[in-house]
């Protein structure tokens, strides 16, 4: 921001510049027919226009430019806002200035002191891992929340056609009958989750679904936040997270979503 106005400093006092330049180019040229005094002006005059009109123009450009650009934003504005969406992130990792999904997640969960907080995912290792960003967060909202606060954990079975899928892209040259990373995650996250309710009471219901789950959702009572799943090489982390306000259709598709998973038939747990 400093750099930008130390720019518009330098081009404003060059426009003047240049200004005062062409007008005694035009005064010298009206007020003297000798030859020499002739050239100096029409010169005058030419390095003054050289220097005022591009900037004129830069600066016309850049007005037009701004307005098309504020236009373009208060219109993707109003259809976030129409559609209940409180913010979307690039994706859910950590950023350093801190404006990012992770930072966002961890201030939801640390704010929340009571009611139920519903997540899905194919393991949620990202908030069970007992080394993960989000699970001192998880065990601070329990123990702040006293008992008020308590948590539904959809994670997938290790026997659903979508979760072989994931393990076939994902690890394409695992030996046979190796466990994936995968499975091991979700190994991980049902133990520390048994070792959670060990400590702070039973305050956290697991179950294991079948069905392809289609997105990580963390469901607050005032936010959703949602990421989508796809079958990709690559663990497919860096993609768009999304938060919905509790007010919008958006918000009770995803939980609608969640609910249909945690009363399915084939679940375990």
């Amino acid at each position: 921001m400093r750099w930008e106005q130390a720019i518009k400093s330098i081009l404003y006092i060059a426009l003047a510049l240049g200004l005062v330049i062409l007008s005694v180019g035009v005064v010298l040229s009206l007020s003297t027919n000798q030859a020499i005094f002739t050239a100096i002006a029409i010169i005058l005059q030419t390095l003054g226009s050289a220097i005022v009109f591009p900037i004129l123009v830069s600066f016309a450009y850049d007005r037009i430019r701004e307005r098309w650009v504020g236009d373009t934003v208060w219109r993707i504005f109003g259809e976030l806002t129409d559609a209940g969406i409180d913010r979307i992130y690039p994706n859910r990792e950590s950023a350093p200035h801190g404006e990012d999904a992770q930072t966002r997640l961890s201030l939801e969960f640390l704010a929340t002191r009571n009611g139920e907080v519903r997540m899905m995912g194919p393991s949620l290792r990202v908030f069970f891992h007992p080394l993960g960003p989000l699970h001192d967060d998880i065990r601070k909202m329990l123990t702040n929340g006293g008992g008020k606060v308590r948590i539904r954990a959809l994670i997938q079975r290790t026997d659903s056609p979508a979760f072989r899928d994931r393990v076939a892209i994902e690890h394409r040259d695992l030996p046979p009958e190796t466990q994936s990373q995968g499975e091991r995650d979700v190994n991980n996250t049902i133990a520390e989750i048994r070792r959670l309710n060990a400590s702070l009471g039973e305050l956290i219901k697991l179950r294991q679904f079948m069905p392809a789950p289609y997105c990580t959702a963390i469901i607050s009572p005032n936010l959703a936040f949602i990421s989508p799943n796809i079958l990709s090489p690559d663990v497919p982390v860096r993609l768009p997270m999304i938060v919905y306000r509790a007010s919008s259709n958006g918000y009770r598709v995803i939980e609608a979503s969640f609910e249909y998973l945690w009363t399915h038939e084939e679940n375990q747990g």
